[in-house]
């Protein structure tokens, strides 16, 4: 489970970056979206890791 919340946070904040490439025509917000769903993923791993250690 803990993997899919990295894998829809790339894909979600991936697709929200290239309507903003569309939009604003630009060829970086792609980029700076799937870093943005890398960082939120990895974050939502992580707490989901600890609060099933805590429960432990």
């Amino acid at each position: 489970m803990s993997i899919l919340y990295l894998i829809i946070g790339v894909a979600v904040w991936g697709g929200i970056g290239y309507l903003g490439d569309l939009v604003f025509s630009t060829t970086w917000l792609v980029w700076v979206g799937v870093l943005i769903g890398a960082v939120g993923g990895l974050t939502l791993v992580f707490t989901h890791m600890t609060r099933q250690n805590k429960d432990r």
